[in-house]
């Protein structure tokens, strides 16, 4: 009967040691490991970020909107400014998904929704090719007024039509901004302004912010900067049919939650 004992308590001690760990610990270990590097999320009025694993939180402000939604839905093709307020806007649920323009051909009012594709000519191609016109018409004027077999009635009405090319130069205004393009810019502006209010953050004691702003580095590298190429006031040489879009282009290993 000795031994028989010797077995049940050799036995209970082996299940004692077998037990598993307790359910606090599995739930800690469980979020750690399910805690994301990379996530972005909005509140009423403030913003929580982890940045490479790193927590911080910053006030709302407009730009939040757009840089968030390129976050987390970054672009195969650049994404319009104007598609990209809607979108934004939608995606957080503080418009309907649609908003209103300005139609520069008929002047009519319509209805853009968020899966609209958006396609602007820019301000500098539009300005680049108006005064190649002048240009050609002024150099087409002057060589007829210095043709030696023109008749002086022909270069008097060429003198008067150079007169008035030269006083539309000289006064000629700037070019009013489309809704489109007005939308650009305010999206611009607002990105921006995010951007460098987060390059000065500090902490509560005064020192460089350790999160946010790496992370506004971040928003320079990989999306300002692409975002620049298309987005650069009055770049005639921007691609037709990407004017006035933004992009995000983040690198290898980083994916947003």
């Amino acid at each position: 009967m000795k031994p028989r004992a010797k077995r049940k308590n050799h036995m209970k001690i082996k299940e004692n040691s077998a037990q598993p760990a307790p359910r606090s610990t599995l739930r800690r270990s469980r979020s750690t490991l399910a805690r994301p590097r990379f996530s972005i999320r909005k509140h009423i009025s403030f913003w929580s970020l982890t940045f490479n694993g790193q927590e911080a939180c910053f006030d709302h402000e407009q730009g939040a909107y757009y840089v968030a939604y390129l976050l987390l839905n970054p672009p195969d093709e650049p994404i319009h400014g104007m598609a990209l307020d809607v979108k934004a806007h939608g995606h957080f649920r503080q418009l309907s998904g649609e908003t209103l323009a300005i139609d520069p051909a008929t002047g009519a009012t319509i209805t853009v929704g968020y899966d609209a594709l958006i396609v602007e000519r820019s301000l500098g191609l539009d300005e680049a090719e108006g005064l190649d016109y002048l240009w050609r018409k002024q150099k087409e004027l002057e060589k007829i007024l210095e043709d030696t077999t023109a008749s002086e009635p022909v270069k008097a009405e060429v003198q008067r039509e150079l007169q008035e090319l030269y006083a539309y130069q000289a006064t000629r205004p700037a070019p009013s901004l489309t809704t489109a393009q007005s939308c650009v810019r305010n999206v611009r502006r607002a990105i921006r302004r995010l951007q460098a209010r987060l390059a000065e953050a500090l902490t509560p004691d005064g020192k460089p912010h350790p999160v946010l702003r790496p992370f506004a580095q971040h928003l320079e590298q990989y999306l300002l900067i692409p975002s620049t190429r298309y987005c650069k006031p009055g770049a005639a040489l921007a691609r037709e049919g990407t004017t006035g879009t933004f992009t995000y282009e983040p690198p290898p290993g980083v994916s947003w939650s």
